[in-house]
């Protein structure tokens, strides 16, 4: 009788130890395939990061005699390795587009054009950062900015761009496109 409870035990036991091992192999199943759908749904958000995204306009004048310029931000994210992702932005002042319904303006094509290339070579010597909040109002970053030159079909000097990249996380980059953005400068004579 003593060998019949041992086996019993023992069976019992086993048939015991059988669902206790599904369910321990089943959460784990589970967390992998939580985790996959987690990657999966973080990769699709991290795909519609990596669509271009227009900023918009920021238009300012950086010294009190120069004309109003305005900057036009284009940014991106892309992930990367160890969660270093890049926020790719392409950047790029002209002169303020003056108002077509304005007919005071009388300045001629030639005169213009010398007008925009010194405002642009002016513009060119400052040293300009740019500053990305989140939506409370907090810098995130401040980067200054290296422009290169944008010239005409007569090679005039018409505008500045830049196309670079900062390292940021997604989860960063996700509070800037809830946020804004600015530039801030600080120019000698021109």
């Amino acid at each position: 009788m003593a060998v019949k409870r041992v086996h019993v035990f023992v069976v019992a036991g086993v048939l015991l130890a059988l669902p206790f091992a599904q369910i321990a192999q089943q959460p784990q199943a589970g967390r992998g395939g939580q985790a996959s759908k987690k990657t999966s749904s973080s990769v699709q958000s991290d795909d519609a990061l990596a669509k271009p995204l227009d900023g918009g306009l920021f238009t300012t004048r950086l010294a009190q005699a120069w004309q109003r310029v305005t900057f036009k931000l284009m940014t991106s994210w892309i992930p990367g390795e160890n969660r270093k992702g890049m926020c790719r932005y392409k950047l790029e002042v002209s002169p303020e587009k003056s108002d077509p319904a304005d007919t005071t303006a009388t300045t001629s094509t030639a005169s213009e054009a010398e007008s925009t290339e010194e405002l642009m070579t002016g513009v060119s010597k400052c040293r300009i950062f740019l500053n990305l909040y989140d939506s409370d109002g907090f810098i995130l970053r401040k980067a200054e900015v290296l422009f290169t030159l944008g010239v005409d079909e007569k090679a005039r000097l018409k505008s500045l761009w830049a196309n670079d990249s900062l390292q940021m996380e997604a989860r960063e980059y996700r509070q800037f496109v809830a946020g804004a953005w600015n530039v801030t400068w600080s120019c000698g004579p021109r």
